[in-house]
């Protein structure tokens, strides 16, 4: 086997020379490569992979790889340095191979060809070599002739008897149509009608459906909204009678990095301009919550320019680091302002309320909710249902 690859290895000595400088650990280790007993059948124009695989098995991503005809230089595939070099690849074959690398790891080095040629047809060479090892195997491919070869006789006759035929079938055809242009018009018309009737059956199927799933969207948010807008009354009316003032001092040991507190703890701003790198800014009230109804009010200063923010609760022992969601389920009940609109959180749904200037957060431990209210004017901006009355809450700043 050495004598007869000796010239193509002598032509290829840069590339045995690199492999030799290969570090200790990709040593040459015995194998046998082994391919089909049976040659491989293609069908003309298209797709075929000829398989060849190394015994026993193991990782070939650090081999040499070479697919070739009947020498070397008619390389089919090179595959080096792990990945495939087109250089001196034929040029019949480049763009159709590629190297089937899913089970590389496990010896297997398939290579595929693409749009099958006359031409393709023969003998294939799969050579592995490892450091001064080489092993190799051969395929050997068939196209498979056309239903009727190029030079076959029977091909032209084959054509005549077939127009022949065509041209009876279009003169039967011609004749039942004209016999029958009535009827088919007759059924052409029942059918288009037969559509339209099922279209507007479809159709109207299709709102009464719209319809109803609608009706069972409003019907639940009427009945959050309308427990909400109850509460919320109660509060608009009587928040001074049944709400605690609660001084809200900050917490600089729970501010993100980004933020400056202010020396009396009751403001927070950038330390610098803030810049968009996917974290949540937030800082917490040095006040836990645990019982009771309480309320304060936020002023949010420069609220007419496009700014971002958000107010409300959040749970004890709540993750704040990176970027995090704001929901209930995470344990936050807040809303915020983007882009000028105002959202409650869980969902991001857009609130129709301007945005506030003061607002103002009523805790209700009791009952176990949270309203926020612009109190600029006294109107109720939205209301939070609370998962326990029992939790420990802090006002939260973001």
């Amino acid at each position: 086997m050495e004598d007869c690859c000796r010239d193509s290895l002598l032509i290829h000595l840069p590339s045995l020379l690199l492999l030799l400088q290969l570090p200790a650990g990709g040593s040459a280790e015995d194998f046998m490569v082994i391919g089909p007993s049976e040659p491989i059948v293609a069908v003309l124009d298209g797709d075929i992979t000829l398989p060849c695989c190394v015994s026993p098995a193991m990782d070939v991503e650090n081999m040499e790889l070479w697919w070739f005809r009947s020498k070397f230089s008619e390389a089919v595939l090179i595959y080096q340095n792990q990945r495939e070099q087109r250089e001196e690849q034929l040029a019949q074959y480049r763009g159709r191979t590629s190297l089937v690398k899913d089970f590389l790891t496990q010896g297997d080095a398939a290579v595929l060809i693409h749009n099958v040629q006359a031409f393709d047809n023969g003998l294939y060479t799969c050579f592995f070599r490892m450091g001064i090892f080489y092993e190799e195997a051969s395929v050997e491919l068939k196209v498979a002739e056309p239903f009727f070869p190029r030079s076959s006789p029977w091909k032209l006759a084959f054509m005549v008897i077939l127009t022949v035929l065509m041209l009876l079938l279009l003169g039967a055809v011609f004749y039942i149509m004209r016999e029958h242009t009535t009827k088919l018009q007759e059924m052409q018309e029942w059918e288009k009608l037969h559509r339209e009737k099922e279209e507007d059956q479809r159709i109207k199927e299709e709102a009464l459906k719209a319809r109803d799933e609608l009706q069972g969207d409003l019907d639940w948010r009427k009945s959050v909204y309308l427990a909400a807008l109850k509460k919320a009354q109660l509060y608009a009316d009587w928040w001074k009678e049944k709400f605690q003032a609660l001084s809200v001092s900050l917490d600089p040991e729970s501010a993100h990095s980004s933020l400056a507190i202010s020396d009396d703890k009751t403001s927070v701003t950038f330390k610098d301009s803030p810049k968009d790198t996917g974290e949540t800014y937030s800082v917490l009230g040095h006040e836990d919550i645990t019982s009771g109804c309480c309320y304060w009010e936020v002023e949010i200063r420069n609220a007419e320019e496009k700014s971002e923010w958000a107010l409300g609760v959040c749970r004890r022992g709540v993750e704040r680091k990176g970027w995090y969601q704001e929901c209930p389920g995470k344990g936050f009940w807040v809303v915020g302002v983007y882009e000028n609109k105002v959202f409650s959180l869980p969902d991001n749904s857009e609130l129709l309320v301007p945005v506030p200037q003061r607002v103002g957060v009523f805790l209700d431990l009791k009952e176990g909710d949270v309203s926020f209210y612009n109190m600029t004017d006294g109107s109720h901006i939205f209301s939070f249902p609370l998962a326990s009355s029992s939790e420990i809450l802090f006002p939260y700043f973001g």
